[in-house]
């Protein structure tokens, strides 16, 4: 499987210390944060809540803020911002309701609604669990169960999902669902960190297999683009890799290793992006030695190797194995790990967020 990683400049959140950051990202971030709650009490919802007496509302899920919450509270961050934000809300629910309610008639028992299965689909492959333990999560779980809807007050009858109404409706989703519902998420992430579309991106690209294949890191670590590799070597998923991204984004670098290299890959690329990272495979001859030995070129090698722990990462979130049967639930199921893994890292810069407004409102009672 291939992956394409993006990365922000200056702000990796793998490495983000709130001391030495702390101004900087006041000055980027904090207004975005305050405006998103100003939405939140005035905004026009498409996922709509049906509140019923006893239910907490999904726009007040307490999400924690502490270091060592996990990633299920990055997951639910990100989640519950998609859900109190219109434009993401709305173009979310198109794409499911596009996918899962089409042509199909509102009558008969009802089942879980779209903003369900969206929550639950990405838990699932966020917390790596199966189908029984993410029963068990729909069902228990408090911060998941408000952030569904379905979480009642002290006192009001328990809303309770039959395993079989879980299974069946997130298996609803298929692999091209989900590519597009990634696209989105990747907008989301460029509005939460402030990256605008024209500014040049570094890219860094990589495979690895899952049981039963991924390439593309960014400079925010998030993952842009995703392919299976269906009998192709790496060399050969180049090209409609580049048609793809160069068309869509302007990349300032992108890198590589060996195994990518052929001299019409190399040439391609340099056509679009401004520095071509991609060491030959073989002999080197004078040039290419002088081109490989110089400083910018070892510093984008180095930092290619940071795409390893993205791998790791998704390996550890459900992308070792495929517990999922047949073909196209492979590709659904890799494509769900994807989206699950960017959302936790927007997620985790939410939290950032929240923790300097919350140090800011601190710091602004100790002195009053």
């Amino acid at each position: 499987m291939l992956i394409t990683c993006l990365n922000l400049p200056g702000f990796c959140l793998g490495k983000f210390t709130e001391n030495a950051d702390i101004q900087c990202i006041k000055q980027m971030r904090f207004g975005y944060f305050r405006q998103t709650i100003k939405q939140g009490s005035e905004m026009r919802k498409t996922f709509e809540q049906q509140l019923t007496l006893g239910r907490l509302p999904i726009s007040e899920t307490p999400i924690p803020t502490g270091k060592r919450g996990g990633a299920l509270p990055k997951l639910c961050a990100a989640l519950k911002e998609i859900f109190i934000t219109p434009e993401w809300n709305e173009r979310i629910f198109e794409i499911l309701k596009a996918k899962i309610t089409a042509g199909k008639k509102q009558t008969g028992r009802p089942g879980m609604d779209l903003w369900q299965i969206f929550v639950l689909s990405q838990v699932r492959l966020c917390q790596n669990i199966s189908y029984d333990e993410l029963y068990d999560h729909a069902n228990h779980h408090q911060m998941i169960r408000q952030l569904m809807g379905v979480e009642s007050g002290f006192g009001y009858e328990k809303y309770k999902f039959e395993y079989q109404n879980i299974f069946d409706n997130v298996s609803l989703l298929d692999d091209e669902t989900v590519r597009e519902l990634n696209l989105i998420i990747i907008e989301f992430g460029h509005g939460v960190f402030k990256k605008k579309e024209v500014e040049a991106l570094c890219l860094k690209t990589d495979s690895f297999v899952v049981e039963s294949n991924v390439h593309f890191p960014t400079d925010y670590n998030l993952i842009v683009d995703y392919r299976i590799m269906e009998h192709q070597s790496d060399s050969e998923m180049v090209r409609p890799i580049v048609e793809e991204l160069t068309s869509q984004y302007n990349i300032l670098s992108w890198s590589f290793d060996k195994g990518y290299w052929h001299k019409d890959n190399k040439a391609l690329l340099e056509e679009h992006v401004t520095k071509v990272v991609m060491p030959k495979k073989g002999k080197r001859n004078k040039q290419e030695e002088e081109e490989e030995s110089q400083r910018q070129f070892k510093l984008l090698r180095n930092k290619h190797s940071a795409v390893e722990s993205n791998i790791n990462e998704l390996e550890h979130r459900g992308l070792d194995r495929c517990p999922d049967r047949g073909h196209g639930h492979f590709k659904r199921y890799v494509g769900l790990a994807v989206s699950a893994y960017n959302l936790r890292r927007i997620g985790q810069g939410l939290i950032a967020i929240q923790r300097i407004r919350e140090l800011a409102e601190q710091e602004l009672k100790a002195a009053a």
